[in-house]
């Protein structure tokens, strides 16, 4: 799950922030991808512990891992790949 997220979800999401952006802003899109990747870290274990008293283990991590990543993935479905700015490969 670790190499997953950090070495294949992580990096292609902020690949994909990259390019979203214009070039100038790039700094700005990084710095705000990094912040909301550490706050959801920050606050993903009170969740967990309000999920365990609230549904249990069994239901806690069905909601963690399964139905709120669902909101990620509808986000990543609203990105319009034909508006990222891509880079010309000299021929």
């Amino acid at each position: 799950m670790g190499t997953f997220a950090s070495g294949f979800l992580f990096t292609n999401c902020s690949t994909a922030m990259q390019r979203a952006v214009r070039p100038h802003h790039v700094c700005r899109g990084a710095g705000l991808f990094i912040l909301t990747y550490y706050v959801a870290a920050a606050f993903s274990g009170l969740l967990f512990a309000r999920l365990v008293g609230a549904v249990g283990w069994g239901g806690a991590g069905l909601w963690q891992l399964t139905l709120l990543p669902v909101l990620g993935i509808t986000g990543l479905l609203l990105v319009d790949p034909a508006r990222m700015v891509l880079q010309r490969t000299p021929r």
